[in-house]
């Protein structure tokens, strides 16, 4: 259920199989059960009846409950946060004011709340056993704490600590894109998900760009639907960017890298790719050929060469990462790249370069003189190498021998020792 303003029931509460999201309050003077979650822009109201809530609670305003508050995920208000009776929460508590509690609070992660936190019976942070979410070390972070009973928890700090605002956006915030490239990564969060986070789970989003739901639920305790929405938004700013790129032209290899660096950084596979180009050397498109494993990938020239035939493209730029981060091209590298070389100029597509990106630098082989040795090695006619060699070839294996008509295994990349630029002469890539 969506509503632009207010949500009101009566004695007869409010009851949604799925979530409730309104931009201002939501009151009952019954029990408000939803399935979901609930997010308001003010206050959230039951005066004499539950709230029984699936998932997360996210509230600008107020929580006010006349009996029990109990939710799947977390609770978090800009303001107090009340039950006359006691607050039952998997994950966590957030307030920005007091939290009280009529009788007990039991809560499977943190307790934070600028105010005083208050309760009858008994405070259990972080070590309950029906609480499938609970956490070993919870923190309890408070200004004071008036109990009158038991209180267990990992740590307990009497302090008052910063809670940012949640992030409820209104319809037209009049935000502009350079006001949002300013933002912390913890806001660009707390915005694609459309509600407060504690913190960014230790998610650093350089990494998250490679991370499954899984992991991402399992590092930073998010639901799926959290962690799939989080990828989504990557794989958006990924096509956003793959589209500024189309009709730019490429000059030099430091263009390649400055595109590709951010993409393949931390990557866990090698994985290779194919620019194709222009006759005036502008993208028209950038493809994923293969995607191997830590240490290799294999590549054929016949699925090498299908994007730059679909595309219609005059030459080519491929490029691969070593995951170690040494970007010393092997023996294998330098094979390939003789292979495509000599294949392009059959089929009229321009190899221009090929590329090895490591984390902190990258190696250009046509900047090294080899995308030349290699044209000069194809028109040679009693060079016939790439005719005569196994069908396919993996850049950097592990060990073993060539074999007839099958994947090449060899040696791979060298081991890493210090991630720097390979040095070379920066040439400007020709005309074709």
């Amino acid at each position: 259920m969506h509503c632009g303003g207010d949500i009101y029931a009566g004695n007869y509460g409010i009851r949604s199989r799925r979530s409730l999201n309104a931009s201002g309050s939501i009151t009952s003077n019954g029990d408000i059960r939803v399935g979901w979650h609930i997010s308001a822009g003010k206050d959230l109201i039951s005066t004499s009846g539950h709230i029984h809530v699936g998932d997360d609670v996210i509230v600008s305003g107020k929580i006010n409950a006349g009996e029990f508050v109990f939710c799947g995920g977390r609770l978090h208000s800009m303001e107090d946060i009340r039950a006359e009776g006691g607050i039952d929460v998997s994950y966590d508590i957030l307030a920005g004011g007091n939290i009280h509690a009529g009788f007990g609070i039991n809560v499977g992660q943190s307790i934070r709340c600028t105010g005083t936190l208050s309760f009858t019976k008994n405070l259990f942070a972080g070590i309950s056993t029906h609480i499938p979410h609970a956490a070993d070390d919870a923190v309890v972070e408070c200004r004071e704490i008036s109990g009158g009973g038991i209180i267990r928890s990992g740590q307990l700090f009497l302090r008052q600590p910063e809670i940012s605002p949640t992030i409820i956006p209104p319809a037209k915030s009049g935000l502009s894109l350079s006001d949002i490239t300013r933002w912390a990564d913890k806001h660009l969060l707390e915005a694609v998900l459309g509600k407060q986070i504690m913190e960014s789970g230790g998610i650093i989003l350089r990494e998250a760009a490679h991370m499954t739901a899984t992991e991402l639920m399992r590092r930073a305790g998010l639901s799926e639907a959290d962690a799939e929405c989080i990828l989504a938004a990557i794989e958006l700013g990924r096509r956003a960017t793959k589209s500024l790129m189309k009709g730019k032209v490429i000059g030099t290899s430091e263009d390649v890298f400055s595109w590709f660096h951010d993409r393949l950084i931390d990557r866990r596979k090698e994985g290779f790719f194919c620019i194709t180009l222009t006759q005036k050397h502008r993208i028209i498109d950038c493809h994923s050929i293969s995607e191997g494993s830590l240490s290799s990938t294999l590549v054929h020239p016949r699925e090498a060469f299908i994007p730059a035939i679909r595309d219609s493209a005059a030459a080519v730029i491929y490029c691969h990462n070593h995951p170690s981060g040494d970007t010393s091209p092997s023996v294998e590298d330098k094979t390939l790249t003789s292979r495509l070389v000599s294949c392009g100029e059959i089929l009229g597509v321009r190899v221009l370069d090929h590329i090895v990106i490591g984390n902190n630098g990258f190696y250009s082989f046509n900047d090294h003189g080899l995308i030349d040795k290699a044209l000069a090695d194809s028109s040679n006619p009693n060079n016939k190498s790439y005719i005569a060699s196994s069908p396919s070839m993996s850049l950097t294996t592990t060990s073993g021998k060539p074999k007839s008509r099958k994947p090449v295994c060899v040696s791979g990349e060298k081991p890493l020792t210090t991630a720097t630029r390979t040095p070379g002469v920066r040439k400007r890539i020709p005309k074709s």
